[in-house]
């Protein structure tokens, strides 16, 4: 150990009982994972980074153990009381999210996917996948609870940010149809539009078949309304 000292720098023993933990977590040795946890004495011994890591795999076996209001109350204890670098309670926020749907509590879900919002805005440090994550994740509740322009938002910021590089057909699909359903085809037409550029034209065919539909229903109207004016014309000729 001497030797070993003089060349290279040991871990210490909490972070070697959280590499532990971590590692017999990824063979599903949930329970030894626990164990490893717990053993971890000094918090100050770890960096910012393995302090978040503790409690996210803390809040997973928890969850694992059917704990879920454990897991909850874990992840937001650590919320309200971390004092370290900010854009690292994105991941946090996110699995505090999922631990909500989970749980049916769509509103606090909401509210943690909007954190991981406010902290990329805030930092523009915030891991490109886990703000996509939070933000696809956070137009589809809203979609769920009806908050149409608000999903609208969402997902138009979403697009703006990685639809250059991600394929997100289907939430450019969810955009047009949310327009749509309000009435308003010009701009549904013109969400849709890039559809077409798409590599798979499933949505852009679904979307086209939905603008022909209200196209059709369109003319459709107009022919009715017609009728009555040709029936009275009718009875005109014939008085």
């Amino acid at each position: 150990e001497k030797e070993r000292n003089v060349f290279e720098k040991l871990p210490s023993e909490d972070k070697l009982n959280l590499r532990l933990a971590q590692v017999t977590w990824q063979e599903q040795k949930f329970s030894e994972a626990y164990d490893f946890l717990k053993n971890i004495k000094n918090l100050e011994a770890l960096n910012d980074v393995e302090q978040i890591e503790r409690v996210q795999l803390a809040a997973t076996l928890l969850e694992k153990r059917g704990e879920m209001d454990s897991a909850v109350r874990y992840l937001s204890e650590l919320l309200k009381a971390w004092s370290g670098l900010p854009h690292l309670l994105a991941e946090p926020y996110l699995s505090l999210a999922q631990l909500e749907i989970k749980k049916g509590d769509v509103p606090e879900a909401i509210k943690a996917l909007q954190q991981v919002d406010h902290l990329q805005t805030d930092s523009k440090k915030v891991a490109p996948e886990t703000h996509l994550k939070a933000l696809s994740l956070l137009a589809d509740l809203q979609i769920q609870k009806k908050q149409s322009d608000d999903a609208a938002e969402t997902i138009n910021k979403m697009l703006d940010q990685y639809g250059a590089d991600k394929p997100l057909a289907s939430y450019r699909y969810k955009l047009g149809e949310l327009y749509f359903k309000k009435g308003e085809t010009q701009k549904a037409a013109y969400a849709w539009n890039d559809l077409k550029n798409e590599k798979s034209d499933f949505w852009y065919k679904l979307a086209q078949e939905q603008l022909q539909s209200a196209e059709w229903k369109n003319e459709y109207k107009k022919y009715i309304k017609r009728i009555p004016a040709m029936s009275e014309m009718g009875e005109r000729k014939k008085q």
